[in-house]
């Protein structure tokens, strides 16, 4: 504990350098302001308040604080951009590299860097004049952002912002909506720019909110709907790919693409927000090292596995009848017009399980108590191959290489706990969560989740 200006302060899982050097620095700064500060956004995820986690529900216990938590210098007129997706923030810095000099300043900001209620009273006193138009696209809603939506939203009409909201998810939120301060059409519009996804569509939505809210003249195109799932070509892998640089502007591929030979064929399934934002070296370093054990690699991108395939597609794959008619649309690049498999392992890196479980009533002829649920499982049987799951962490490699408890308990809900459900083999994390993007791991663990075809990799601990 730290007690400053009678204010104390609880750390937990303080075990790095790292973070004793951080913890000295926010000393430093409140020594500097002569008042208490609310914690950085380094320290932000290793503070309590010794009854409850900050965040939620929890009023401001700072006035007039004259210096930040984090600062930003940023021009009048200017737009903000506050999302849960670090693959945002990735599409949002390559459509940038594109613009006109002349262009209002675009500032993202994740919004785990406010994570209490102090962080965002410090945030909208010191930061939010700078801003005209203001982006929120909430993971969860209104809820998603619980400690601070109403207090970001008061300042915005209260400071005359064009203020968008709206959802990371699928479909439009009226709730949202209604406490956005722009019209309908310019909100409509904005999702289905986010929604399409890719570099070209975000470089559009911001000459249209500079044309539409900032009296700018950059002119901008129509969103275009990008590939929900097709086969990935990383550079120089042949002339149907454009590469990495280009992700977001990659055409969908020919369906089963070529994987003909007696080479083993290893299939891998990442999500398409990586594509789309060109967050593929954890993607790139698994083909590489597939390629360098002598097999083929075949990486697939998707939305999610639990999008599938229309009626007509399903009679022609499914090769069992009494299983329910729901394929993952992915699955189509991983079998044949046969409904055969072409791919002798499949490494997953989606999170989450295709099954589910519940609770069925009293009334329904399934047993009482929890049960499996069980409409997508039969895809996998179908498939009938063995389901490695590589983790893509969300916490820093170092971190994670101290711990004793290994994964955070998001990373093993997510990746290690649900996916079991499917009867997937939990293998090892692939890549970890740095400052600007997923990082891709060293070849050692990818050759570890590589060689763990025949067996579980149970010499590592998540």
């Amino acid at each position: 504990m730290l007690l400053f200006d009678g204010q104390p302060i609880w750390f937990h899982s303080i075990n790095s350098q790292q973070l004793i050097i951080a913890i000295f620095d926010y000393i430093d700064a409140m020594l500097g302001a002569d008042r208490y500060l609310p914690s950085p956004a380094t320290l932000a995820d290793h503070i309590f308040n010794g009854f409850a986690w900050e965040g939620v529900g929890q009023q401001s216990q700072v006035d007039g604080v004259t210096q930040p938590a984090q600062r930003f210098s940023i021009p009048p007129q200017s737009m903000l951009f506050l999302t849960h997706a670090d693959t945002d923030l990735l599409t949002l810095s390559r459509a940038t590299e594109n613009l006109p000099e002349d262009f209002p300043q675009v500032q993202a900001i994740n919004l785990k860097i406010l994570p209490t209620v102090s962080h965002v009273d410090e945030f909208i006193r010191a930061e939010l004049p700078k801003y005209q138009v203001v982006v929120l696209r909430s993971w969860g809603g209104r809820q998603g952002f619980a400690h601070g939506f109403d207090r970001l939203v008061q300042a915005a009409q209260r400071q005359e912002k064009d203020l968008i909201c709206i959802p990371g998810t699928e479909g439009l939120d009226p709730e949202l909506t209604a406490h956005s301060t722009v019209p309908v059409p310019i909100i409509h519009d904005a999702y289905r720019y986010l929604h399409f996804g890719g570099v070209d569509n975000m470089g559009h939505l911001l000459n249209f909110l500079a044309d539409n809210l900032l009296m700018g003249g950059y002119g901008y195109d129509q969103p275009v709907e990008q590939p929900r799932h097709g086969v990935y070509r990383p550079a120089g892998r042949g002339a149907e790919g454009q590469g990495r640089e280009a992700a977001a502007q990659l055409p969908p591929l020919n369906r089963r693409s070529s994987v003909s030979g007696h080479q083993p064929t290893i299939g891998i399934l990442f999500y398409r927000s990586h594509y789309l934002s060109g967050n593929t070296d954890f993607v790139d370093t698994l083909i590489d090292e597939v390629e360098a054990q002598g097999a083929k690699a075949l990486p697939v991108f998707t939305t999610s596995l639990r999008e599938t395939l229309d009626q007509q597609t399903n009679q022609a794959f499914h090769q069992s009848p009494e299983s329910p008619a729901k394929i993952p649309a992915a699955f189509e690049y991983l079998s044949d017009d046969r409904g055969s498999p072409v791919v002798d392992v499949l490494i997953c890196t989606i999170s989450f399980a295709m099954g589910a479980m519940t609770n069925h009533k009293h009334n329904q002829p399934e047993p009482k108590g929890v049960t499996t649920a069980g409409w997508h499982i039969a895809a996998l049987e179908d498939l009938g191959v063995p389901i490695i799951q590589a983790i893509t962490s969300g916490m820093p490699e170092d971190e994670w290489r101290i711990s004793e408890r290994g994964l955070r308990p998001l990373d093993v809900a997510m990746n290690v706990a649900l996916p079991e459900f499917d009867g997937r083999i939990i293998s090892v994390p692939l890549s970890f969560k740095g400052q600007k993007e997923l990082i891709a791991n060293t070849a050692n663990n990818v050759a570890v989740v590589n060689g763990s075809t025949g067996s579980s990799a149970g010499n590592t601990n998540p």
